[in-house]
């Protein structure tokens, strides 16, 4: 679940349903310009921005939100 605010900032919500954590999940983003990303927990991210795509990697546990900005 992906949420644009007003002030051009995305929210992207992460929830692991697994059994463990999950190293080096690879998501990808659908948006027009490319997104810094903060991970709420604190997890490093490491990310690519690609003909309208943007491409996150970070380490998931149970749950985050990633936090994009312009």
């Amino acid at each position: 679940l992906i949420r644009d605010t007003a002030d051009g900032k995305s929210l992207l919500t992460l929830v692991n349903w697994t059994n463990g954590p999950i190293r080096g999940l690879k998501v990808e983003v659908r948006t027009p310009a490319a997104l810094n990303f903060k991970s709420v927990s604190g997890k490093p991210i490491t990310g690519a921005f690609k003909d309208g795509v943007q491409s996150i990697t970070v380490d998931l546990d149970e749950a985050d939100y990633l936090v994009g900005t312009r």
